[in-house]
Order: structure tokens, then C-alpha cells, then sequence
């Protein structure tokens, strides 16, 4: 499954009602192959998002560990993908939402749910191709003086 695929179904659930089951719907409707494929494309978006300034907009938003991490990862991709790519090139544009809202633990699983429940096994583990998180420095979470230049923003609405 390329990328557009991936995003296309993801946007298309993320305004319903409940969006999690209505992209469980929608996965029910691929084969076993595009479902293998949407998988693993989650996974390589997720490792996108564990990158040091996400990291630190999660931490902002109160998720403490790798869990709380995945997470936020996590729902910062059911939001979309306008507002993930948005994320990625500048952070702190996340001040504009609810990131607080943003842990979704169950949606890196949907995929998974439907594939055993449609073939009776688990779906086969596979890693993700992206070679890391680039694109942004370490630095202490801890010290205050670190986020107003990197986060204007995100300080000024969770510091």
C-alpha cells in the first residue's frame, strides 16, 4: 500500500462519529496483502513521530514513557494527515490543538485486530523502514529555559 492510501484511509475515518471502527470497517474491505500493507506503512509513520521535538510536544501534553509516547504518536496520526505533516515540519503549530486528546493506544492495533479476526492468525511482524527520526536535536525536557525558543507556543499554552 503506498502513502496516499495509507492517509486516504485515515482521513476519510477520522471525521466519523467513532473513527475507529469505521476504519476497522474500512480495513475489512481491503485484502490480505493491502492490510499487511497499511500496517506496515503505520509503522513507518509512527517512527516519523518519535522524533525529539514530538517527543517533546507529548511530553507537554503529559505522556510520560515510551507507552505515552506511542501513544501520542498515535493520535496525532488518527487526527490526519494535514496535521501530522504539519507536526513534523514545525511543532509547535500543535498549540492550535487539544494535544492532550492526541493518546490513542487502541489505534495502533486496528489493523491487527482485523487481520486476525479476518484470517484467524495474527498478522506477521514486520519492521518498519524508516531508518530512525531524524530532523531535530536532543535536548533536557526538565529544563525550562529549552522550550520558549523551540516551542513558543506549546510553553506558553502547557509550560
Amino acid at each position: 500500500m503506498d502513502l496516499d492510501r495509507f492517509w486516504q484511509l485515515i482521513d476519510s475515518s477520522r471525521n466519523a462519529d467513532d473513527p475507529l471502527p469505521t476504519l476497522g470497517l474500512a480495513l475489512e474491505e481491503l485484502t490480505r496483502e493491502e492490510l499487511i500493507g497499511f500496517q506496515r506503512q503505520l509503522e513507518n509513520v509512527h517512527a516519523q513521530a518519535t522524533r525529539a521535538d514530538l517527543r517533546g510536544a507529548a511530553y507537554l501534553a503529559g505522556a510520560e514513557g515510551a507507552e505515552g509516547l506511542s501513544n501520542f504518536c498515535y493520535g496525532l496520526i488518527a487526527q490526519g494527515r494535514a496535521l501530522f505533516e504539519a507536526a513534523l515540519e514545525d511543532p509547535d503549530c500543535l498549540a492550535d490543538h487539544d494535544i492532550e486528546l492526541f493518546s490513542d493506544d487502541l489505534f495502533g492495533y486496528v489493523a491487527c485486530e482485523v487481520y486476525e479476526s479476518s484470517y484467524g492468525e495474527a498478522l506477521p511482524a514486520g519492521e518498519s523502514t524508516v531508518p530512525g527520526a531524524p530532523g531535530a536535536e536532543e535536548w533536557d525536557f526538565e529544563d525550562p529555559d529549552a522550550w520558549t525558543p523551540r516551542f513558543p507556543k506549546l510553553w506558553e499554552k502547557y509550560g
